[in-house]
């Protein structure tokens, strides 16, 4: 690895442990780093708790009646207590061009940071992985339709023939206004959605079911239907009635377009359009596919179903414990030739882009480098910028600043040296650690075409489950 050319310049700032990740918004290792987590999967559970606040102050006023609520809170408690099954295998993998800018910054730095570290920042936010899924051989699911330009998935072709139509409308027919004669009949009423506040037809009109299917699909499709027409109101103001009757002498018409004119004909409600497009031109609309992979960017774009839930839930367990993230990682480091390894057989494993090298009994070194080594050895995972202090006597200032001296020029450039070759290890958090010196093997005998492996091997093989432990607040723990 090659040095800095002024090894003088690394920072001894009392914040030094974080790296200059600009191309990933300035985001940092530092311990409290994975803490948070992207807005698009945080729970909200202000409004339910707001619900339930509402309803113990409507139980206080007026009369007390006593009401028997346990059947409902036992069936709610039920349904809290059984564990979610996603209905599609999820795998995540990190996006491209964010993973080369956290890999080089990585590999400049030299320092050695956690893989679960790696991977949380990864998996903090959507526009950073991309994610694989797969059908489960037990679940409905059994394909996907992959719709649009970014292959967004759904379970169902009408999901997907919904998703083109909303975002894509224009690349498949031109609309038109046109005036057509008022709806006729007897209206008493008009039903109207308590959430937009828009008219959308007497109950005893005869295209109301389709209306209110088309109102639901073009303004509140992230909504269960059941919810949507939970929200529906009845007014019979004949003002209201008379502004819904003359809102439907205007419609719109929907023409295809077609390569001649032959090709192109009208229709004068979406549905009939949408008909069309699924009979006729269903290879427009999307593909059907056993396997996809879509950016996490997309997410926002998936329905509310079982698919947009299987992703959340696997995200939220990947954040908890990102083994099997870490492993789908870990393979794209090895290929990127990063250091990984674990402290010891059951021990973390850690990612750098410098290699180890471990001192033995005839390593020998400068006086100023020695002295380095002994004062790591003697103040295990001690920070960096405390090293001038403890050997030069110096202070920093009020903002952490050192003054800078040739003999501290001169002496952060061996603990460079000690960084860069791989005989120390600079921790994420700015702390500093040297294995202890490798004794010599003693001699044994060996058996005939059997070989003998270094003691200090490498650990380099797929991580399990029982093997990892938990990620700690600290980036540093000792090697066995």
């Amino acid at each position: 690895m090659a040095q800095p050319s002024d090894p003088a310049e690394t920072s001894l700032n009392k914040d030094s442990s974080p790296l200059d990740l600009s191309e990933l918004e300035n985001l940092s290792f530092g311990p409290d780093w994975g803490t948070s987590s992207p807005a698009a999967f945080k729970k909200q559970s202000r409004s339910s708790s707001s619900r339930g606040n509402q309803e113990r102050t409507s139980h206080q006023k007026g009369p007390h009646v006593k009401r028997d609520r346990r059947p409902a809170r036992e069936q709610r408690e039920r349904k809290e207590q059984e564990p979610f099954s996603p209905a599609v295998e999820v795998f995540f993998y990190p996006e491209d061009i964010p993973f080369r800018a956290l890999t080089r910054a990585v590999r400049t730095s030299c320092k050695t940071y956690e893989l679960f570290e790696i991977t949380r920042l990864i998996l903090e936010k959507p526009e950073r992985w991309v994610v694989i899924l797969k059908p489960k051989p037990e679940e409905q699911i059994k394909e996907f339709f992959c719709a649009g330009p970014e292959s967004i998935p759904f379970g169902t072709q009408e999901d997907a023939l919904n998703y083109m139509l909303k975002k894509h409308l224009d690349q498949f027919f031109t609309t038109a206004q046109v005036t057509v004669d008022p709806p006729k009949g007897s209206f008493t009423s008009v039903n109207r959605c308590a959430i937009t506040g828009e008219l959308l037809a007497p109950p005893n009109y005869h295209l109301y079911q389709q209306l209110l299917q088309d109102h639901h699909r073009t303004h509140l499709s992230h909504l269960p239907f059941e919810k949507f027409s939970a929200k529906i109101e009845s007014v019979k103001e004949q003002e209201l009635i008379d502004q819904w009757v003359q809102k439907m002498t205007q419609r719109t018409t929907y023409t295809f377009k077609g390569e001649t004119e032959e090709d192109s004909p009208t229709f004068d409600t979406l549905e009939s359009a949408k008909h069309f497009l699924l009979t006729q031109h269903q290879a427009k609309i999307f593909t059907v596919t056993d396997r996809v992979r879509f950016s996490g960017k997309n997410m926002p774009e998936l329905p509310r179903g079982p698919i947009q839930k299987s992703i959340e839930h696997e995200h939220d367990r990947q954040q908890r414990f990102p083994l099997d993230t870490a492993n789908n990682i870990r393979g794209r480091l090895r290929r990127m030739k990063f250091n990984i390894y674990k402290k010891g057989p059951k021990g973390i494993s850690y990612v750098c882009g410098v290699k180890r090298k471990f001192r033995n009994q005839s390593s020998s070194f400068s006086e100023s480098i020695q002295k380095i080594i002994d004062f790591i050895e003697q103040n295990e995972n001690t920070p960096i910028n405390k090293v001038p202090e403890a050997l030069l006597g110096v202070t920093p200032d009020e903002s952490g600043n050192f003054q800078n001296t040739p003999e501290l020029a001169q002496l952060m450039q061996d603990v460079r040296y000690l960084v860069t070759s791989g005989y120390v290890t600079e921790y994420g958090n700015g702390n500093l650690y040297i294995p202890p010196v490798q004794q010599a093997p003693k001699k044994k005998e060996k058996a005939p075409d059997q070989g003998t492996e270094p003691k200090e091997a490498e650990q380099d093989e797929a991580i399990e489950p029982q093997a990892e432990a938990a990620p700690t607040p600290e980036s540093v723990t000792t090697e066995a």
